[in-house]
């Protein structure tokens, strides 16, 4: 560069010092959180350009943001493809082997069997699925509805509703959703209905989604006609 003309050294250097000094902007940005590292699109890049604290309003602009909290809040449903990826019913319908001694005919939402959870068994059939079978895309929403019988005082004998990633061998973005924190009523059918937005994949081949139901104590606990749904952006 140095051996080139003046006026040649001087545009490239200016547009040097102008992108470094946007990128050391744009860093401070995300450390600050007012530039998402997802989501994005370009009405949202331009309305914060300059912004180390965007208006409020302008969150609405993103595509989708991944939180990291227990309850994502998903929004814009109707950008997205709805499909039944996942079902259990305990008996002709069920996305992953049981084990038949598991099964209960006594209580049960849809007739005739239930699935028992107790020390003997303390998780139900994980669902499982890898992710480039759930999307081709870098994100996908998972809404799973359980229903369920606790026998005892959730206080006393708690059951958590579980998803999370698994990538060679190792869990992360982890989410026990815990029944004993909602409502519910003891000897009866209660319904817990969750949304789980996807991390950002490491390969999009290597990892699986898991979907199960842990039995914290050694209590009886019933589950029923489990459903697990995908949603896919259209676009």
């Amino acid at each position: 560069l140095f051996e080139r003309k003046k006026i040649l050294q001087f545009f490239v250097l200016s547009l040097m010092v102008l992108f470094m000094t946007l990128n050391i902007f744009q860093s401070y940005q995300y450390a600050q959180l007012a530039m998402p590292h997802d989501g994005k699109n370009f009405e949202f890049y331009k309305a914060n350009f300059f912004k180390l604290k965007p208006d409020p309003e302008t969150w609405k602009l993103l595509d989708f943001q991944r939180r990291h909290v227990e309850n994502e809040e998903f929004i814009n449903q109707e950008d997205y493809e709805q499909r039944t990826i996942g079902y259990f019913n305990f008996e002709n319908i069920n996305s992953a082997p049981l084990i038949e001694s598991q099964l209960d005919s006594t209580i049960y939402l849809s007739p005739g069997n239930s699935y028992r959870l107790d020390k003997d068994m303390q998780y139900s059939p994980a669902f499982k699925i890898p992710f480039n079978a759930l999307t081709k895309r870098e994100h996908a929403w998972v809404r799973v509805t359980l229903n369920y019988y606790p026998m005892y005082d959730l206080q006393e004998a708690p059951a958590s509703l579980v998803i999370h990633m698994s990538y060679k061998g190792r869990n992360f973005v982890y989410r026990g959703y815990d029944l004993e924190k909602r409502p519910y009523k003891v000897g009866e059918w209660n319904t817990i209905t969750v949304e789980y937005i996807t991390p950002y994949p490491f390969s999009f081949t290597e990892e699986q989604l898991y979907v199960y139901v842990w039995n914290r104590s050694d209590k009886p606990f019933y589950i029923d006609d489990m459903h697990i749904e995908a949603f896919e952006r259209k676009w």
